[in-house]
């Protein structure tokens, strides 16, 4: 990629890992006052797979970040 698209990329890589970092935290929220149909048990493990998902992409595009 040239010019801009570097920047766009981890960008991008921010605002996913910030999405799943956010959806992580929200589901162990509801899991903890209002889990519904679903139950805790799903929104405990769903949350944490974000959590983890979110993590690897926020370590990810801090680490490629000063090469950009």
């Amino acid at each position: 990629m040239e010019g801009n698209g570097w920047l766009l990329l981890a960008a991008a890589g921010t605002a996913l890992a910030a999405a799943l970092l956010v959806r992580g935290m929200a589901g162990l929220a509801i899991a903890r006052f209002k889990p519904g149909y679903n139950g805790a048990r799903f929104w405990i493990v769903s949350s944490l797979a974000s959590l983890v998902l979110g993590g690897l992409y926020l370590t990810g595009t801090l680490q490629t970040w000063p090469r950009l």
